[in-house]
């Protein structure tokens, strides 16, 4: 991914710990998607970033998911935090900006509404958030349903016409409880732009499904 061996060696370990997956789809297939936008958000931005301290926080931001997983009382943000320091004091990483790299992390997390203090806390942010929608959000919210026994949808009133949402439930109350809400949290323009048009992507896919549940086509 980056010809900086620093930030290989974080790779690696992020990679590792984030081997055992999860089938939600916060793995190190999403890491990797997160990273890639942060650096295409920094591109588009023009942003006078350090690269270094985004892309680590980018690579280290969900290593902490598992412990999450495995008790929903921990904060997967601040563990990714606590784990990632360690990591990357011995990798090598400048130890004046580890700091920075901690605050991204912490700040990370949609509901936890933390606000991020850099530029690249910023970016990660709306990386994050942005590879929850479109397709991708698609495929997570059903995935991360399944793992966590939610069932798809209410059978008497799917789209919560005459209820109040229930996305620990349901799956498809996800969209309207997250999913189509995160571009109003964005930081930045651009991250802004490409929410739009996952957002019509997933409002097309909702607007089918509702054809389909309803037997118009």
């Amino acid at each position: 991914m980056s010809p900086d061996p620093v930030l290989d060696a974080i790779e690696a370990k992020a990679k590792a710990l984030l081997l055992q997956g999860s089938p939600s789809g916060h793995d190190f297939a999403h890491v990797r998607r997160v990273h890639a936008l942060c650096c295409r958000l920094a591109y588009m931005e023009q942003a006078p970033v350090l690269r270094p301290v985004l892309e680590a926080a980018a690579l280290l931001h969900d290593i902490g998911r598992e412990y999450e997983r495995k008790d929903p009382a921990v904060d997967h943000a601040l563990k990714s935090a606590e784990l990632a320091e360690p990591i990357l004091r011995k990798a090598g990483f400048p130890v004046q900006h580890i700091p920075q790299v901690l605050q991204a992390i912490r700040a990370h997390r949609f509901s936890t509404k933390r606000m991020p203090e850099s530029l690249e806390a910023m970016l990660l942010q709306d990386a994050d958030w942005i590879d929850a929608s479109g397709a991708l959000g698609i495929a997570t919210t059903f995935a991360y349903g399944g793992a966590h026994d939610r069932t798809l949808y209410h059978p008497d009133d799917p789209f919560a016409e005459d209820r109040a949402l229930d996305d620990g439930t349901y799956s498809l109350d996800h969209f309207y409880t997250k999913i189509l809400r995160l571009s109003d949290s964005l930081h930045t323009e651009s991250a802004k732009a490409i929410a739009r048009e996952r957002s019509a992507f997933t409002r097309g896919y909702l607007e089918q499904m509702r054809k389909e549940m309803a037997g118009e086509c």
